[in-house]
């Protein structure tokens, strides 16, 4: 199952709660926030759930196979994960629903708001999501 198909799950969840927000949240690692309308996700300590990543996926692996990538196809694969996050935008904007995701309370992206000219569904600061992506992916 792909992570879009998990999204009518959440917005059925979403649609439950009918007043208030539900939280979880593990100290000094991240928080998320759920109510009705919008999902929070803040990433507090990117160290400590890069170990928590490393261990439930084979991601690790992989990336340590394909060291050497030249500066296109990073350039490449940050489109593709634009495009990426503009089409699960626009699942949340479908269904009037918003998901935020900050690092240290930074804003990284909106999904299911509107953007720019080429990304209509999805608001990415760039930059701070490049700043993001590198530290998770420095050793």
């Amino acid at each position: 199952m792909k992570f879009e198909d998990y999204l009518n799950y959440i917005f059925l969840f979403q649609d439950v709660i009918k007043e208030g927000n539900l939280k979880f949240e593990i100290k000094n690692l991240f928080c998320i926030v759920v109510d009705n309308k919008t999902i929070l996700i803040n990433i507090l300590d990117i160290k400590n759930l890069k170990k928590i990543v490393n261990l439930l996926s084979i991601l690790q692996e992989e990336r340590n196979k394909k060291k050497d990538i030249d500066i296109v196809e990073k350039l490449k694969e940050f489109r593709e994960l634009l495009k990426y996050l503009n089409n699960i935008g626009k699942k949340f904007k479908d269904n009037k629903k918003k998901l935020i995701f900050l690092y240290k309370n930074r804003e990284l992206f909106i999904l299911g708001e509107g953007g720019g000219i080429f990304i209509k569904y999805a608001k990415i600061n760039k930059f701070a999501l490049l700043s993001f992506i590198k530290e998770f992916l420095e050793k």
